[in-house]
C-alpha cells in the first residue's frame, strides 16, 4: 500500500511544512514527555526551579511549533 500527499504550493505551504517536519516534531514531543516524566518521578535537580524548567519546556514546544510553521 502506498500513500501520496500532494500540495499546491505556495498556497499549501503551511500544510506541506507540517507533513515534511512531522517526524522531527514527534521527536521533540517525545523528548518533552520524557523530561516531564523524569521531573514527576524524580523531582527537580537541586540547581533548578520549577519556573526555569517550565520556561525551558515551553521553549522546546515553541521550537517544535516554529518548525511546523505555526509561529
Amino acid at each position: 500500500m502506498k500513500a501520496t500527499l500532494e500540495f499546491n504550493l505556495p498556497e499549501d505551504n503551511s500544510e506541506h511544512l507540517r507533513a515534511v517536519n512531522a517526524g522531527t516534531a514527534w521527536s521533540a514531543l517525545y523528548d518533552i514527555d520524557t523530561r516531564l516524566r523524569s521531573i514527576l518521578k524524580y523531582g527537580l535537580d537541586k540547581d533548578s526551579s520549577y519556573e526555569k524548567e517550565l520556561a525551558d519546556i515551553r521553549s522546546e514546544i515553541n521550537d517544535a511549533l516554529t518548525l511546523l510553521g505555526e509561529i
